[in-house]
């Protein structure tokens, strides 16, 4: 499993992916649990589209869903090959509340057009007092990247509309947003057990102290920095970890020497 941290990477890599299908979390759980370690890439996705475990219709949708939505999120993503931790959730039947959060802190990691929508822009608006998101707000975003040259070459705008659509209609399968039409944004909620998860998914990147509170990655989930340091007094107090805040010094242990040790606790829990 190989992190890769924002920082290697040279340059944000928007796609438009995310036209292929939102959030798609029936198909990615189902997908996590049938993937063979084993196999080739390409081995694997043709034996999905024989079997079609996803009973789609289409084999060329069921080829999309692999393609544009599974192997860029959760075998090639960040990390590499998250489908095996979310397949131990999975199989311990980890609640959906849980399995879906990580499904989306794993897909805005390996997805910068989603992950920076919601970091730059979703939570720009919320912070601002904003109450309801639409389709002009997101092909706003969109808009902006292709003015400023992010997105070269420009896209049409059948596919501005496909992408913007997809942006919200991920964010409200995820929890970040929620309705149909004109979406608002979701009562801010973090489980415990997956903030615990992200924490130690930081600390394996070696961030620490101050900078594990103040950290981008709570922005996924509209945590204000209060926010996020009520809940890591939680997480203390439940024994996942210790933290000790004092001024502007900020000390937090971790009990958990790998990643596999402390999934297995969380599911422990869980369950």
């Amino acid at each position: 499993m190989k992190i890769i941290r924002k920082s290697d990477k040279n340059k944000k890599e928007y796609t438009s992916r995310i036209q292929k299908g939102g959030a798609l979390l029936k198909e990615m759980k189902m997908l996590a649990l049938y993937w063979q370690d084993e196999s080739q890439t390409d081995q694997a996705t043709q034996s999905v589209i024989r079997e079609n475990p996803l009973g789609k219709v289409s084999r060329k949708r069921v080829a999309d869903i692999i393609g544009y939505i599974f192997l860029p999120r959760y075998v090639h993503g960040n990390p590499s090959e998250s489908y095996k931790i979310l397949r131990e959730f999975l199989k311990a039947n980890v609640s959906d509340e849980i399995t879906n959060r990580i499904l989306y802190f794993h897909a805005a990691l390996s997805d910068d057009l989603l992950y920076d929508f919601v970091t730059s822009y979703l939570e720009h608006l919320h912070i601002t007092g904003r109450l309801y998101v639409d389709m002009e707000d997101s092909k706003d975003f969109i808009n902006s990247l292709i003015q400023s040259e992010m997105i070269n070459p420009a896209w049409s705008e059948a596919v501005i509309n496909r992408v913007a659509s997809g942006l919200l209609s991920a964010c409200r399968d995820f929890g970040v947003l929620e309705g149909k039409n004109r979406k608002k944004f979701a009562p801010i909620y973090l489980p415990l057990l997956v903030f615990v998860y992200i924490a130690y998914f930081l600390h394996h990147q070696e961030i620490s102290g101050r900078r594990l509170v103040d950290h981008e990655y709570w922005k996924l989930f509209l945590l204000s920095k209060d926010e996020v340091e009520r809940i890591f007094l939680e997480a203390h107090q439940a024994n996942w970890l210790g933290y000790y805040s004092a001024g502007t010094v900020t000390r937090v242990d971790f009990y958990y020497k790998t990643m596999k040790e402390v999934i297995d606790a969380l599911i422990e829990r869980a369950t």
